[in-house]
């Protein structure tokens, strides 16, 4: 097929698809070929890229959910225990480690076993333990092995109710997350 001048159509210039940008001064620079090159390769490449980053982030979170989930669950289970008087029940939150620290009114026990005699010694009967209740209580996952939980206790008890703050840090081991320190202050009773 030819055109009016005698010249087959793929050779009139007017009909060649990059003679608009010739109009404009960019030529046969490759300007245009360079971005052809950049929006063939480079584009999948950055939607590939965010995809996965969005996976990976998306990911990261469902973990630090269950870590939270699994630290609420280990001070429900506590709270269940001291209620029902099971003092070793309450103490499987902490971590049976020569390491596990509880600190409270000044004084420091280390070692899951002192931290059980503490325990035995202040709240050795049913009337001394009272009914535990836990409020406030905060979660922070500070990595994929360690969390920290934050919030007030609360003993009810025939002749008083004494309460208080504790901030625990937990670790997550073989035997799932535990507590392996420990500090628990008592509001002043006013």
């Amino acid at each position: 097929m030819t055109n009016v001048e005698g010249k087959p159509k793929s050779e009139d210039p007017k009909e060649h698809p990059l003679t608009q940008f010739h109009r404009f001064g960019f030529g046969d620079s490759g300007f245009f070929r360079h971005w052809a090159f950049v929006i063939r390769n480079f584009i999948p490449f950055a939607v590939l890229l965010l995809l996965v980053c969005n996976g990976c982030a998306h990911m990261s979170s469902k973990p630090a959910v269950g870590a939270e989930q699994q630290v609420r669950a280990v001070l429900d289970a506590q709270v269940r225990a001291w209620n029902a008087g099971d003092l070793p029940g309450f103490m499987e939150g902490y971590a049976r480690s020569e390491r596990t620290r509880f600190q409270s009114g000044g004084d420091v026990s280390l070692g899951w076993q002192t931290v059980f005699d503490r325990y035995q010694k202040r709240y050795g009967d049913r009337a001394r333990m009272g009914l535990l209740k836990f409020s406030e209580v905060e979660v922070t996952v500070l990595a994929p092995k360690a969390a920290l939980a934050f919030g007030r206790w609360r003993l009810e008890r025939a002749q008083d109710a004494p309460s208080g703050l504790f901030t625990l840090l937990f670790r997550r081991t073989s035997a799932g997350w535990r507590i392996v320190h420990d500090h628990t202050s008592a509001a002043d009773e006013s």
